[in-house]
């Protein structure tokens, strides 16, 4: 079966629909998580938070909405979350504040609002972008690269 399959990379290959909830059944070896690039919509599924294993996960340029599942914290092994170009909205959850393993964060171009919590500022992020020219508020010194509306950053 998959029960060993530790990098599963599916960029830029036109997949439409959602994100399975059935990628939970990958959690007990999946490292790499490569959805680049596609049309995915809808939600990200709680189910992903099963994903512990996860190091890499890129789920940037799609189409998925709504807001990030609180408990994306659980993946406490995860070294880059880019969620970029996405329209992923409400609040940038503080349970990201758990990932102490995050070095990279890219939140940039989508609709997410309000203040960026403190804690996230505190787990040592070598780059973290998003659009705190816009409607995200960045503490001082806490977003590496920061976005307007249009997408121009700085």
């Amino acid at each position: 079966g998959m029960d060993r399959l530790e990098v599963l990379f599916l960029s830029s290959n036109e997949l439409s629909g959602g994100i399975p909830s059935s990628i939970h059944t990958l959690s007990n070896s999946l490292e790499q998580l490569y959805l680049s690039d596609n049309d995915l919509d809808g939600e990200v599924p709680d189910a992903i938070c099963q994903l512990t294993k996860l190091e890499v996960l890129f789920l940037d340029e799609n189409e998925l909405s709504g807001e990030l599942p609180s408990c994306i914290g659980e993946l406490t092994k995860l070294r880059q979350l880019y969620l970029f170009s996405n329209r992923l909205s409400g609040r940038i959850p503080s349970e990201i504040e758990q990932m102490t393993s995050l070095e990279e964060l890219g939140l940039e171009d989508n609709n997410f609002s309000g203040r960026v919590n403190n804690g996230i500022c505190s787990i040592g992020l070598t780059e973290f972008w998003a659009d705190c020219n816009g409607e995200v508020t960045c503490p001082t010194g806490c977003c590496s690269t920061c976005c307007n509306s249009v997408g121009v950053c700085s």
